[in-house]
């Protein structure tokens, strides 16, 4: 066992402490960024966050560069952290004056309010790192350490395109609020419509970037021993993302007008579903068949009961769902396909070539959506350019 020095030991003790006080005040002043949220004021919630994250950036590099040890990193964060947070309450107070922060006993209906809806929210959470961690550790139980690695380049690039994905689909909590307040039924469907095609808009060329030319990705950014084992696992794991992606617009709504129970049950039903299975197929497939115990569970709610699910809150039917909102956008990514496949033959040496070469189609993609949705485009978006246009020329 290897003994850590008094010294260092001490260091540790005081940088966690540090962490955990930066930790309570960002849960603290949270409930300051949830009023940008409601407000809709999501550019000053950015503001903030790189305000936030520039202080941090700042800090730690100039604590590394001058030798300076966790402690002062652990600071760095905590500097971050306060600002941020003075920030964010100045702001929602001049955006709502009445806001005001009393220290006093919540009301009891208060709590319960929160208690209900936080509590489906915290068994989403928790069923989601349950879905995301659990794999790692199955891999490591039941097959290698070293397959870990393989895992995890393939679960961490499907992570990181849920974040891109889970930053827009959160915008759609208050909107769809704001609607069930003012029983808009025809606003929440059209919020459903617009965000549900903005979204598989954005995720869609990312993951059929993923799946087709993931192997190369991977070869090149960490090394071509990884590409196989990896981009296998990336491709199991990405052929589920296209539905779960498709419906985190209806997640939101769910959120937005209270009705996320059902989803929460669903989710904690996934991720022990997900172990489950994971434990039983890893001992057929290895690391793919952990990957396609998370893959099955997935499509089953978002195939099966998501689409019947959101055609309760919204008024349209899953049948609608699938073939009148999913299906058009689908149907727009083939071209990207065909032309992802066509750029695949060419050789690349770098990520540099890769992502030249990705950018390359990606035109082909957006004239494929232009084009299905023409109608649209002909009256909503040429007369916003011309109207731009034209004002720019005077």
């Amino acid at each position: 066992m290897v003994q850590s020095s008094p010294a260092l030991a001490s260091d540790a003790r005081k940088a966690i402490l540090l962490i955990g006080l930066t930790t309570v005040i960002g849960m603290t002043f949270g409930v300051a960024s949830a009023v940008l949220s409601a407000l809709n004021r999501y550019d000053l919630q950015n503001y903030v966050g790189l305000t936030q994250t520039a202080i941090r950036v700042l800090g730690v590099v100039y604590a590394l560069r001058t030798g300076h040890g966790i402690i002062s990193i652990a600071f760095c964060e905590l500097i971050a952290i306060i600002v941020s947070s003075a920030l964010l309450l100045f702001t929602a107070h001049r955006l709502y004056p009445e806001l005001r922060v009393k220290l006093q006993k919540p009301k009891k209906e208060t709590l319960r309010k929160l208690w209900v809806y936080s509590s489906y929210a915290f068994l989403t959470t928790i069923a989601v790192q349950l879905v995301y961690q659990a794999d790692n550790l199955v891999v490591g139980a039941f097959v290698s350490a070293t397959a870990v690695t393989y895992y995890a380049i393939g679960n961490s690039l499907c992570r990181y395109a849920s974040q891109i994905v889970g930053s827009i689909g959160g915008s759609f909590v208050p909107a769809a609020s704001t609607y069930e307040a003012a029983g808009d039924t025809a606003g929440l469907l059209a919020l459903f419509r617009n965000g549900t095609r903005a979204t598989i808009m954005v995720s869609l060329p990312i993951l059929i970037t993923l799946v087709v030319r993931g192997r190369t990705f991977i070869g090149l950014w960490m090394g071509p021993q990884y590409a196989q084992s990896s981009g296998t696992v990336l491709i199991i794991l990405c052929t589920a993302l296209f539905f779960s992606f498709a419906n985190r617009t209806a997640a939101s709504i769910a959120y937005g007008v209270e009705k996320h129970k059902a989803s929460a049950l669903w989710a904690i039903s996934e991720g022990v579903t997900n172990l489950v299975l994971s434990v039983v197929l890893v001992r057929w497939y290895g690391i793919y068949g952990v990957a396609l115990g998370t893959m099955i569970p997935s499509l089953i709610v978002h195939v099966v009961f998501w689409p019947r699910y959101i055609s309760k809150l919204v008024g349209l039917s899953a049948f609608e769902v699938i073939w009148n909102v999913w299906a058009p956008m689908f149907l727009a990514g083939v071209p990207f396909v065909i032309a992802s496949y066509a750029m695949a033959a060419f050789p690349v040496h770098n990520l540099t070539i890769f992502f030249i070469q990705v950018l390359a189609t990606l035109p082909i993609y957006f004239l494929a959506v232009a084009f299905i949705f023409r109608g649209y485009v002909r009256q909503q978006v040429v007369p916003r350019i011309r109207s731009v246009l034209f004002t720019s020329a005077h």
